[in-house]
């Protein structure tokens, strides 16, 4: 009796699949590649989000306000966002 690759079932010799999982049986187990799966919204998506609530609304306010520091504030950050936002969709 020879054991199945893929959950180490005994198998008769002359069976093709093993009666425990399905699997085909074969002389070595094959070995699937893994893949870093994605899930859930990504980083640049909210990110980009931020961006776009945030900058205008720091610069909107630097001018309500009359302060030119919240304005570049608003430009610096909207800049920053943006940056990162790019740098992770082509990394």
């Amino acid at each position: 009796m020879a054991s199945c690759p893929h959950c180490a079932f005994s198998v008769p010799a002359s069976a093709r699949f093993c009666p425990r999982c399905g699997e085909a049986r074969l002389s070595k187990p094959v070995k699937q590649p893994i893949h870093a799966s994605r899930t859930g919204v990504p980083l640049a998506g909210i990110l980009f989000i931020l961006a776009v609530l945030f900058a205008p609304a720091a610069v909107i306010s630097g001018f309500y306000w009359q302060s030119p520091t919240l304005v570049w504030a608003g430009i610096a950050a909207a800049g920053t966002l943006i940056f990162i936002v790019v740098l992770a969709h082509f990394c």
